[in-house]
């Protein structure tokens, strides 16, 4: 049944041709129009020529279902046939040029990218060949001549289509999205054209705002660059309800969701992959200096994209101490628990340098993170401070409980000067630093970030006055006291006897002469109050008898030279130490000379540990030489003075190293030397 032919002022009474290519999906109908039509018609070939009219006798039909019936119509109506038949010469130049489109867009990698139920360009490749599932299989089918249809249309068909290929290559994210968000039809909100009304022209229903629309989806999804919101969010800004925003989005998302060509949402996503560990705004300033955007979008509008695109990203966003960073999904907890890993360490250790730190977390965790990556984690917490960023030593001053911290208010409350050599052997006595601290230049630049500390060239004083009566444990304090009373300086005997002369334990006076910050052991087996100068006890000179009288030359006087190891021994068949006091060469080098005792005992190449059983590097051997120990005093911060000991376990094949100062080297020699 052939469409009645009407005036060109009269209103279409019928509906146009639908092509046979035509699919349910392609015309967007409403849920209620596409349901009615599917019962009735078995495809939409069927509605060509069908009366206007006749669709308001379905049931459920009305004057919204049918102008959305009459647009989806209207625009898959093909072009009309040209009046005219074409020149042969003409029709074989315009095959020759469509071969030449065809095969340049068969050698383009977007051919197997685009296919034809793509948004933008899904249309196009239908009309040139409703057959193919994608342009590379459109490209082929016009390369064998399998096209039907006006040579013209289809050379310029195709051009157009490659023209828009390149331009949509050349895009920012922001109009590739906007481009996507255009191609959406919200159902029941397009404006119907005049030659369509008819009978509709008489409804007062105003249209509905398209743009509106496009901006809340825009709004939700973050592809305003803003990053997304809430429902009730947009819904405030655009004057909607929650419901009616989550509808909007829906129909956008039920047209858009699937695999779309959108190139420069993938360049977006991998170069964001190449930066993870990296603050997110500094991603995105990258972004915006490729090109790949206008300005500054917010990289979870692109993430949403991902989603909706069917991509999967390699990186996310995690949002730590109120800054947004980049993370890979391998790292999926790394920011965090680099963080919580790094507090937990100072709090306990004292400062710490980057390298030192990466080693450790490796340990403990079995991940791997680079000094790089830490240093951008570490510097998104708002408590963070670099103590000497070349060197890479950094600490968190707002952190409760803070072990070093609370030594030095120990310190200063009984000795309110004291040079920072003092303080840092202060520190270095405590059991849970565990034998590593910051140089004395670092720990000087934490005594200035410290508010109740002055600092000048070389010395740390109170800036306030601290009570040790506050400060102190009350076994410490008893121990301050027993010292203060009596001068400042006493032998380890003598404190023994005062201590079970109060009643107290006799067993606890021993560990806290070892590891307390108020005193320091200024002779062998004689203890003082840290910041004090006692002088030196006297020799005790054993009774000899009288030697008879001998005439001897004196000799020359000779320089004493300093002794760098201060002791070795086996504590059982399996264990061998030995303990140094480090020189500058020693520290520069890493090497140092075994005694001849042990030259003949430890060969070869052995792990090097830290005392919690981390790996610190590898440590060779060959007598009379041992080496490797550069990378512990790089990771520690080490000082000449300080005192090194090495535990070689025969069975394990590795050494576990420790560093303090001689009272270290006192705990395995069993006895003052």
């Amino acid at each position: 049944m052939q469409p009645a032919r009407s005036g060109a002022d009269d209103p279409p009474t019928r509906l146009p041709l639908v092509p046979a290519e035509v699919r349910w999906d392609d015309l967007h109908l409403s849920y209620r129009a596409h349901t009615r039509l599917t019962r009735l018609y078995q495809r939409p070939a069927d509605l060509s020529g069908l009366p206007i009219a006749q669709l308001l006798h379905i049931n459920g039909f009305g004057e919204k279902s049918v102008t959305d019936v009459i647009e989806a119509v209207a625009a898959c109506t093909p072009p009309a046939p040209p009046a005219q038949p074409l020149p042969a010469a003409e029709m074989e130049r315009a095959q020759r040029q469509t071969m030449r489109l065809a095969r340049a867009l068969q050698r383009s990698p977007l051919s197997a990218q685009l296919g034809s139920d793509d948004v933008r360009f899904g249309a196009r490749i239908r009309s040139l060949s409703p057959e193919a599932k994608d342009a590379g299989e459109m490209a082929d089918r016009l390369i064998a001549g399998a096209a039907s249809g006006d040579p013209l249309q289809i050379r310029d068909g195709l051009k157009n289509l490659l023209r828009n290929l390149r331009a949509a290559r050349k895009m920012c994210v922001e109009d590739e999205l906007s481009q996507m968000l255009t191609s959406v039809r919200y159902q029941g909100h397009h404006p119907v054209k005049a030659q369509f009304l008819g009978y509709a022209s008489r409804s007062s229903r105003p249209p509905a705002d398209t743009t509106r629309n496009r901006q809340v989806t825009a709004r939700i999804l973050g592809w305003d660059g803003l990053g997304g919101c809430t429902l009730q969010m947009a819904g405030d800004e655009f004057g909607l309800t929650r419901e009616r925003v989550r509808q909007i989005c829906q129909a956008a998302l039920d047209q858009l969701r699937g695999r779309a060509f959108v190139p420069i949402v993938d360049a977006a996503l991998a170069l964001g992959a190449q930066h993870t560990d990296q603050p997110a705004a500094a991603v995105e300033a990258h972004l915006q200096n490729r090109g790949l955007t206008k300005g500054l979008f917010r990289l979870e509008g692109i993430l949403q994209a991902a989603d909706v695109f069917e991509r999967i990203p390699a990186f996310q966003i995690q949002t730590v101490g109120g800054c947004r960073f980049v993370t890979g999904h391998a790292t999926d907890r790394l920011v965090k628990s680099v963080l919580r890993f790094a507090r937990t360490t100072v709090r306990g250790a004292g400062p710490l340098t980057l390298s030192d730190l990466c080693a450790r977390f490796s340990a403990e965790t079995g991940q791997t993170i680079s000094e790089n990556g830490a240093r951008r984690i570490l510097e998104t917490s708002l408590d963070f401070r670099w103590l000497d960023d070349a060197a890479g030593w950094f600490w968190f001053p707002a952190l409760p409980l803070s072990a070093v911290p609370n030594r030095i208010r120990k310190v200063l409350s009984v000795a309110p000067r004291i040079s920072v050599t003092e303080l840092r052997a202060a520190i270095f006595r405590a059991r849970r630093i565990k034998g590593f601290t910051a140089p004395a230049a670092v720990l000087l630049e934490m005594c200035r970030q410290l508010p109740w500390c002055r600092v000048d060239e070389t010395h740390v004083e109170s800036a306030i006055p601290l009570n040790p009566a506050e400060e102190l444990w009350p076994v410490e304090r008893a121990l301050w006291q027993i010292l203060l009373w009596h001068g400042g300086a006493l032998s380890r005997e003598k404190i023994k006897s005062l201590w079970r002369a109060q009643g107290r334990n006799e067993r606890s006076i021993s560990p806290l002469l070892t590891t307390s910050p108020l005193v320091r052991r200024y002779a062998p087996a004689f203890y003082c109050i840290a910041g004090l100068q006692p002088p030196p006890p006297a020799p005790r000179v054993p009774a000899q008898k009288p030697a008879p009288p001998r005439v001897r030359v004196a000799p020359l006087p000779r320089t004493p030279k300093p002794t760098l190891c201060l002791g070795f021994g086996r504590p059982d068949d399996r264990r061998i130490w030995i303990g140094f006091k480090l020189s500058a060469g020693m520290i520069h080098t890493g090497s140092f000379t075994f005694p001849p005792p042990l030259r003949g005992l430890l060969s070869g190449t052995f792990p090097l540990l830290d005392p919690d059983g981390a790996r610190a590097g590898q440590f060779v051997v060959k007598q009379p030489k041992g080496w490797g120990l550069i990378p512990l005093f790089s990771r520690r911060g080490t000082a000449p003075g300080d005192c090194l000991v090495l535990l070689f376990d025969l069975t394990a094949l590795n050494v576990t190293t420790h560093l303090g100062n001689e009272d270290l080297v006192v705990q395995y020699a069993g006895k003052p030397f």
